[in-house]
C-alpha cells in the first residue's frame, strides 16, 4: 500500500458532517430491529432469535447481524455474482461504508476502502472482528492508496454517485486494476443531493469507464433492494460475462 493524498477541498465539511449525522442515526436503528422494536428496517423483517449473532457486547451483534441477513445478501443479489467468483484472488470493495459486505464472497482476500473508516471504528462498528478476513482502509476513490496492478477485480455497491470525481477514480479504478481484471459497478443514478454528489447516467458511465473493455450496462432497476424505495434508478455496469 502507498499513501496517496488528495486536496484538501474534497468531500465538504457539509458532507462529511451529513454522512457521520446519517450513520450515528442508522446505527441505532440496527439496534431496536435486532431487538424487536423495529418490526421492519429496509425491508428486512426483524430477526429470529436464531439468526441473531452473538459475538461481541448488543450493538456490535446487531450491527453484525444486520450485514448477516441484509448487507452480505444485497451484496450477492445486486451484483448478480456467485459466492466462489473471487475465489484466490485480492478484490477492492470501493466506497464499502461500515460494514463489510464483501464477506458474503468466499476464499478471496479482502479490502475496503472508505473516507470514514477510522470513524466507524470509533462509533462501535466491530471492525475486530472481521481482521482474519478483512483490511479496512481509510481513503479516498479518487485517490485509491495502493499500487499500480495491486487488484484481481475491483466492486462497488451504491457508492459511485458518492464520490466528488467520477474522472479521478476512473482513472484510479484502472490503475489499481491488473489487467483483465474483474470490474462490477452497481451504481445509483438520481438528482444531486449533500451526500451523492454526483448525477450519473449510462452514457457518463461509458465515457468514464471506456478503457476498461468489455464494460458494459447489465440491467437497470427501478427500486432499491428489498426496501422498495423508488429514487431515480439503479445499473449495474460489468466486464464480467459469466453474469
Amino acid at each position: 500500500m502507498i499513501n496517496r493524498k488528495y486536496p484538501v477541498n474534497i468531500y465538504s465539511k457539509e458532507k462529511k458532517e451529513a454522512s457521520r449525522e446519517f450513520r450515528i442515526k442508522i446505527i441505532y436503528h440496527y439496534l431496536k430491529w435486532f431487538n424487536g422494536e423495529i418490526e421492519d428496517l429496509y425491508g428486512e423483517k426483524k430477526p429470529l432469535d436464531s439468526e441473531k449473532i452473538q459475538l461481541g457486547n448488543p450493538l456490535e451483534n446487531a450491527i453484525m447481524t444486520w450485514g448477516k441477513l441484509h448487507q452480505e445478501q444485497k451484496y450477492q443479489h445486486v451484483l448478480r455474482l456467485p459466492k466462489g467468483v473471487f475465489s484466490g484472488m485480492k478484490i477492492l470493495d470501493l466506497g464499502s461504508g461500515p460494514y463489510p459486505s464483501a464477506v458474503t464472497f468466499d476464499d478471496c482476500e479482502i479490502y475496503c476502502l472508505d473516507p470514514l473508516v477510522n470513524w466507524f471504528k470509533k462509533i462501535g462498528y466491530p471492525y475486530h472482528l472481521y481482521e482474519n478476513r478483512v483490511n479496512f482502509i481509510g481513503g479516498y476513490a479518487e485517490t485509491i492508496p495502493f499500487k499500480n496492478n495491486t487488484f484481481d477485480a475491483i466492486i462497488s455497491v451504491n457508492a459511485i454517485d458518492h464520490f466528488d470525481d467520477l474522472i479521478s477514480t476512473s482513472k484510479e479504478i484502472q490503475r489499481v486494476l491488473r489487467n483483465n481484471g474483474i470490474l462490477v459497478l452497481h451504481i445509483h443514478y438520481h438528482n444531486k443531493t449533500i451526500l451523492e454528489s454526483l448525477e450519473l447516467d449510462d452514457n457518463i458511465i461509458k465515457n468514464s469507464f471506456s478503457w476498461c473493455e468489455g464494460f458494459n450496462c447489465v440491467l437497470h432497476e427501478k427500486e432499491d433492494y428489498k426496501s422498495g424505495i423508488a429514487d431515480g434508478y439503479y445499473a449495474l455496469w460489468s466486464n464480467f460475462h459469466a453474469l
